[in-house]
């Protein structure tokens, strides 16, 4: 059970790390619409958050604190981070796409070298899903 607790604590540092990622790209846009969805994917991530903290504990495992993940889709997270206030919104759109394209394989690698409880599974799964309705309205505001 330890290694599943450590892979959900490795999925809860991916979902705070993309929270903080879009709230930083929403900040960094000025049209409204796409702020409104990066910051709604945001919320969304800090929601994705929370159900993994839950998760955890019902495993019985303890939530990790704020630390950062040594994974690339952490890095380029962070990478929005960097982006210059005036940056083309396609820039940044691109680079969300690129976050959400490491966070799904990064969930897929886990859900299949890690043998989860049903309701666990059922839970990323539900998770990947939403990553990638999110990748698909992202590419579709290019």
């Amino acid at each position: 059970m330890q290694e599943e607790i450590a892979q959900l604590n490795e999925l809860l540092r991916l979902s705070r790390n993309a929270a903080k990622g879009y709230a930083t790209a929403a900040q960094q846009v000025e049209a409204e619409p796409i702020q409104n969805t990066l910051t709604q994917y945001s919320r969304q991530r800090n929601e994705f958050a929370y159900e993994l903290e839950q998760q955890i504990r019902i495993q019985g495992g303890d939530p990790v604190g704020t630390g950062d993940l040594t994974a690339s889709a952490h890095r380029i997270w962070i990478n929005i981070k960097g982006l210059i206030s005036g940056e083309t919104p396609n820039a940044i759109i691109q680079e969300c796409l690129r976050g959400e394209k490491e966070s799904i394989g990064y969930y897929e690698k886990i859900m299949n070298q890690t043998t989860f409880p049903s309701e666990v599974r059922l839970l990323l799964a539900h998770q990947v899903k939403q990553i990638k309705a999110a990748r698909e309205k992202l590419e579709s505001l290019l």
